[in-house]
């Protein structure tokens, strides 16, 4: 079965599966975070044309990784936007594109004139 890029916006019936991925991937350690916490942080990509953007990669109904689009979420580099976060892919699919098949569907899909500045990190090539 072949794998899919949506947005998470049109299967929200995935959304604490995803904020599961993120927060176990990223957050276990951080003292307040909680998968409830990011799935209210994904309930704010509730749309395919503005920021911000939540877009994960299925396989019939697995959870194959996600990637985030937000405006910036990084104090230190506040002209860095938009700015990839949360990208990542579920352990047994890793190696396997899936991580870049969700930036290069995020960089080809989603070109926002007002960013100055994609970093370098976001590899949008």
């Amino acid at each position: 079965m072949e794998s899919r890029i949506v947005h998470l916006h049109a299967v929200p019936q995935r959304r604490e599966a995803v904020a599961s991925l993120i927060h176990h991937e990223f957050w276990t350690e951080v003292p307040g975070a909680s998968v409830e916490k990011m799935a209210a942080r994904l309930r704010q990509a509730s749309t395919s044309d503005a920021l911000p953007l939540c877009l994960i990669a299925l396989r019939g109904d697995e959870l194959l990784g996600a990637v985030n689009l937000v405006d910036n979420d990084d104090d230190d580099h506040t002209d860095w936007l938009p700015w990839l976060a949360g990208m990542v892919v579920a352990a047994p699919h890793r190696g396997r594109g899936v991580g870049s098949r969700l930036v290069r569907s995020t960089c080809s899909t989603h070109r926002f004139p007002a960013a100055r500045r994609v970093p370098p990190t976001a590899a949008c090539r």
